[in-house]
């Protein structure tokens, strides 16, 4: 079951400045810079985005988690499809979520494109990935709870309306306070090590 996991981007031109030795006749070569184009390669998948259905420009990664803690996320929604057994993802009578569990459970390499980060997190907080650019994978989230918190994946579709793998219920979050692991380790770390309040004893 090979899969090769890449982030959405685009190749653009553009032209730098770079510096080399230009050599003169019967003289010492002198430093000198030059602009010249080059094609360089732009990450997408956390780009701000435009909503087709309200012309509104929303962000397409909502939340400090690193580009290595998405990837993350993405490879465990996958896991959650690809452990099920072939019955059990037919059970869910989505064609859709059962050509994209052969695909990603077959012998042939497939390309599983980062399209979006974590978005839409006030409603039903999700990434958005592609197989070969045609097949749509939801991976869906969840908390940890508590007013800051680090994503995990709980489920995956094959559309935004689509049958789950595994069932579950996609929760609602009201609040924004998706962090990095390292600074919410860090920062659980340090309330941990916090004093505790002695109760004080009143004198009798």
């Amino acid at each position: 079951m090979p899969i090769v996991y890449e982030f959405a981007s685009v190749q653009q031109k553009m032209m730098v400045e770079e510096e080399f030795m230009h050599k003169r006749k019967g003289k010492s070569p002198i430093l000198k810079t030059r602009t010249k184009e080059v094609s360089v390669t732009v990450p997408t998948w956390d780009k701000p985005a435009v909503d087709p259905n309200t012309g509104r420009t929303n962000p397409s990664h909502d939340s400090s988690m690193t580009d290595a803690e998405v990837l993350r996320l993405v490879k465990d929604g996958i896991s959650l499809l690809t452990r099920q057994t072939l019955s059990a993802v037919q059970k869910t009578n989505d064609k859709d979520l059962v050509d994209l569990y052969k695909l990603l459970t077959g012998e042939r390499t497939q390309i599983v494109t980062i399209k979006k980060g974590i978005h839409q997190r006030a409603t039903k907080p999700h990434i958005t990935a592609r197989v070969i650019g045609v097949e749509t994978i939801h991976i869906w989230l969840s908390t940890d709870g508590g007013a800051r918190f680090a994503w995990k994946a709980i489920g995956v579709s094959a559309s935004a309306g689509g049958a789950l793998i595994p069932p579950c219920v996609i929760q609602g979050v009201s609040r924004r306070g998706s962090v990095s692991y390292d600074v919410l380790t860090a920062e659980r770390l340090q309330a941990a090590l916090l004093p505790v309040e002695q109760p004080v004893e009143l004198p009798v």
